[in-house]
């Protein structure tokens, strides 16, 4: 139990600690808006009214892939030793080890195709995300009483704490087979004594 913790708090830390994924991140640098005179071009608004950076996805994926990647390392091991655990308490723990054993290898490759489209789903959120944005940009540079209350730290905040709760249930996800076997665990220590 105290190993699933702190695997489960390790793994969560980094998520919620990437800086990537924070409003005001430093991770992702845009890069410093253009205006309209630095660009020498005519228009009939003002001429130094910033021309906003287009963010890109691609740090996000990477951010994304690296956390999956650091899942599946810790914990495929961490499900071998939960395993061998229930495997030394009785035989029908060892019994549900092996079928947990044969359920990971039968669906294995099932679930790696199905996380691998975590990144692409994450990357059309984004785009979403980012053509709303564009769109709200356009409609206050046309209408200026209505005021901009959009920024691009405004929209990639909520971005990041999408991603943030993506990850977080893709490692729920990973670790309910470890939480059964570990309850199945406790069940029997608690029925011995």
């Amino acid at each position: 139990v105290d190993e699933l913790l702190r695997v489960r708090n390790k793994l969560a830390d980094a998520i919620v600690a990437d800086t990537l994924f924070k409003a005001g991140h430093d991770g992702m640098k845009l890069p410093k808006p253009l205006t309209v005179a630095a660009l020498g071009v005519a228009l009939d608004g003002p001429l130094d009214m910033p021309l906003e950076p287009a963010p890109e996805f691609s740090a996000y994926r990477r951010a994304c892939l690296a956390h999956q990647r650091a899942m599946a390392a810790v914990i495929a091991p961490l499900r071998g030793r939960v395993r061998q655990a229930l495997t030394a308490l009785s035989p029908a723990l060892g019994r549900l080890a092996a079928l947990d054993a044969v359920f990971d290898e039968a669906l294995r490759d099932r679930e790696r195709q199905l996380l691998s489209t975590v990144p692409l789903l994450l990357e059309q959120h984004f785009e979403r995300l980012r053509r709303a944005h564009s769109t709200t940009r356009s409609q206050a540079r046309e209408s200026p009483a209505a005021g901009d209350s959009s920024s691009p730290a405004r929209w990639l905040a909520d971005y990041g704490r999408d991603i943030q709760q993506v990850l977080l249930a893709e490692l729920d996800v990973r670790l309910q087979p470890i939480e059964g076997m570990v309850e199945a665990i406790g069940h029997e220590i608690t029925r011995r004594q």
